[in-house]
């Protein structure tokens, strides 16, 4: 008998919680647009979205398309890019319209945690002489005396992070861990070449 409940408590123990856990959800894009997509893709998805295309940059085999258009009902700067004509991050800025700059970032990350989970880092931080809760937290981030930030990261390490900027706006990021590294080992090499 104590055999039988041994047994029973170690599959209750170690093989029924994971049977309930549920792996964060993956950040593979944004909606539709999926990491690695070709930049017609990218294009297309930004005219059925309604975005109107601003501007291109590019450098170093990185692309920039800028766009105007709306994000979760607010009205944005969307800044797609792509590395050797794939996909990897889409970023967007928008300032909000609630009383609060500090209201609009908790809204979004509401609404980020309700698609993503709980974050997997958040900077919530404040130097004296402010602090949480003293109702001058949207002034503290403007004199870069406050940080407002939160990440979201899947097994990947795919990420997604919204920040309250000192400028006061909203900033998400969308962002593939393996074409941006590839980015960022291709910007390493460029830099040591100059020296």
């Amino acid at each position: 008998m104590k055999r039988l409940l041994f047994c029973l408590f170690l599959v209750a123990v170690l093989i029924l919680p994971g049977a309930f856990c549920q792996a964060a959800p993956a950040i593979d894009g944004y909606q539709q647009l999926k990491w690695g997509a070709p930049e017609n893709a990218v294009r297309a998805f930004a005219a059925a979205s309604g975005w109107i295309a601003d501007s291109v940059e590019e450098s170093h085999g990185t692309r920039l398309l800028f766009y105007e258009g709306t994000y979760e009902g607010h009205r944005s700067i969307i800044a797609c890019k792509l590395y050797n004509g794939k996909f990897y991050e889409l970023g967007v800025v928008y300032a909000g319209q609630q009383r609060s700059a500090l209201a609009d970032w908790q809204a979004m990350t509401a609404l980020l945690t309700q698609r993503y989970g709980p974050p997997h880092r958040r900077f919530y931080t404040f130097d004296p002489p402010y602090h949480d809760g003293d109702g001058y937290e949207d002034e503290a981030v403007r004199l870069g005396k406050g940080r407002v930030m939160a990440v979201w990261m899947d097994a990947d390490k795919n990420t997604v992070l919204c920040e309250l900027t000192p400028a006061l706006l909203i900033k998400v990021v969308y962002q593939d861990e393996i074409i941006s590294g590839i980015v960022d080992e291709a910007a390493e090499k460029r830099q040591t070449a100059k020296q």
